[in-house]
């Protein structure tokens, strides 16, 4: 499995330069998508990109919860608000990208997948998409509310100390 990389052409153009995932090592990346290995790409977008929460409140529900885990995962959630203050949309929101792969795990039918032929890539990552590569099943939606559920209902099974 894959968090990263883009679903259609579209989402390259105007994300692009937010892939950090791939970006970070282009030719594990590349090998990622010429490798004939199994492979499940969780394109950050459109689907990844809808379990969006407000990142404060978010907190909050999380440290309700009276688990060590919810709580560490409410300290780092606050801690990224306070490291990307000046870089948060008006709203507050975060985006909880890595839930998504867990979800297609524990929930598959939290998730769809389709087939996806993959762009070919250069050396320095960016994208041909006149030059497809090999095909690779793809997270392209879920429902975020029955993720953002899922996460709480696993947090909820461990232990309270």
């Amino acid at each position: 499995m894959w968090l990263g990389g883009f679903g259609d052409e579209t989402h390259y153009r105007r994300f692009k330069f937010g892939e950090l995932n791939g970006r970070a090592d282009v030719a594990a990346w590349r090998a990622l998508l010429e490798e004939p290995v199994e492979l499940l790409q969780v394109p950050g977008w459109p689907g990844p990109a809808k379990v969006l929460v407000e990142a404060t409140s978010y907190a909050e529900e999380l440290r309700a919860l009276g688990r060590p885990a919810a709580d560490y995962l409410a300290e780092i959630l606050l801690e990224w608000v306070e490291g990307y203050e000046g870089d948060l949309d008006p709203k507050g929101e975060k985006i909880l990208w890595d839930v998504s792969c867990v979800a297609a795990v524990a929930d598959p039918e939290a998730v769809r997948l389709e087939p996806l032929t993959v762009p070919t890539l250069d050396a320095a990552g960016a994208h041909d998409f006149s030059r497809r590569g090999r095909t690779v099943d793809a997270l392209v939606d879920l429902d975020a509310a029955r993720v953002l559920r899922g996460l709480r209902g696993a947090l909820l099974r461990l232990p309270t100390g």
